[in-house]
């Protein structure tokens, strides 16, 4: 990627270079709120050359300055911690899955010892489709967060009110297999509503021998997702998931009580990673709301 690199050499007036790099950064968020889109591909010489900025005193361009450099090294440890974290987790999915010709995880929980069973998704899962229940909230899949209100996604999604009688009821613990296949294209649902027809609602066959809480960590997990692409054909194109098609894949499957034992890991540690996301997050909106109070 070619990128444009402008070098100060020298400054006509005695100037903090941290705050000045501040002011750059400023300038560089007023463009791009101005750009189609949001976004920018370089700022020219001629662009800085136009514009004006207020300068304090000496003194306190090195304490903004100063300020913004302490920020910025505070929001570079919480990145640190939150990419350890996730590095972590993909270590502890390696180990505490069995993997290709393995029987039992490397790392399992104390008080479990039995071999884990193979079974085919056609075995332990079944489509179902219940309609006719206008009366429910209207759920869409988002990548993150699995089933949500369709109103939490910030988009307009038109829809016919009178069709809503056609839409499929999913149940809290049961599974959406939406039109994202690239992305795994599998939901989870904390929530009862009703969604898309075009979804496949997948619930246990016998839910006395499943965890949730496995299953939604088994589906959003890399190695799952690459595996799809041997049943999937134009995967990338966003192509759906037909049931029939899944039903084919095996599993590794361990009891109900190891399985719900792995899920409440997992959970505890999605939401570590998600505390440590979200106050990453607010450092960010912070400092950026700074950079707009704080220069002129």
């Amino acid at each position: 990627m070619d990128r444009t690199i402008l070098v100060f050499e020298d400054y006509k007036i005695r100037i903090d270079e941290k705050f000045w790099a501040y002011v750059i950064q400023q300038k560089f968020e007023l463009e791009k709120e101005k750009a189609p889109g949001g976004t920018i591909k370089t700022i020219t010489k001629e662009a800085l050359s136009d514009f004006t900025v207020s300068l304090p005193e000496f003194p306190e361009q090195t304490a903004i300055g100063t300020f913004f450099r302490t920020l910025d090294d505070t929001i570079t440890l919480h990145k640190r911690k939150l990419d350890g974290l996730k590095e972590l987790k993909k270590g502890y999915l390696q180990q505490m899955f069995p993997q290709a010709g393995e029987s039992v995880p490397r790392v399992r929980f104390a008080g479990f010892t039995k071999p884990w069973k193979i079974k085919k998704a056609g075995e332990i899962f079944v489509s179902v489709s219940d309609k006719n229940c206008p009366h429910l909230p209207v759920l869409s899949a988002s990548q993150e967060k699995g089933m949500v209100f369709r109103s939490e996604l910030g988009i307009d999604i038109k829809y016919d009110i009178n069709s809503l009688n056609t839409y499929k009821r999913i149940r809290q613990g049961q599974f959406a297999i939406h039109l994202r296949s690239f992305q795994g294209g599998f939901a989870h649902s904390d929530l009862e509503g009703i969604t898309s027809p075009a979804y496949t609602i997948l619930d246990y066959k016998n839910s006395n021998e499943h965890d949730s809480n496995y299953w939604k960590e088994i589906f959003v997990s890399r190695l799952f997702i690459k595996r799809l692409e041997t049943i999937t054909y134009g995967i990338r194109d966003g192509r759906s998931i037909s049931f029939s098609e899944f039903s084919t894949l095996e599993f590794s499957c361990p009891s109900k009580p190891e399985q719900a034992t792995i899920g409440n890991f997992f959970c505890k540690f999605d939401n570590i990673i998600n505390s440590q996301q979200s106050k990453l997050d607010k450092l960010k909106r912070l400092k950026s709301t700074y950079l707009q109070k704080m220069f002129i």
